[in-house]
């Protein structure tokens, strides 16, 4: 996203230094101390947009990252015609 966002049309070793550095940043001194290296799944959505930001950063771009957020339809079970 942080590509998308700064309409990057290179994405230089920094960028994903960028990304690392802050994914890296995430992980809390518990989760590390249980051998995990990375953020929980369930934070993915905050996980997503610091790293979208910290690459758009470093690409030069200052302006908002856009957070999409799905909007799901209800669950419809199927008919069908078959036995």
């Amino acid at each position: 996203r942080g590509v998308l966002a700064s309409r990057a049309t290179r994405v230089p070793d920094s960028m994903f230094l960028a990304a690392a550095r802050t994914l890296a940043s995430m992980a809390t001194e518990e989760e590390l101390a249980a051998g995990r290296l990375l953020p929980p799944i369930p934070d993915i959505r905050k996980i997503i947009h610091r790293v979208a930001t910290a690459v758009a950063k470093e690409a030069g771009y200052e302006g908002p990252i856009e957070q999409w957020e799905p909007a799901y339809l209800p669950y419809k079970k199927a008919v069908s015609d078959q036995p």
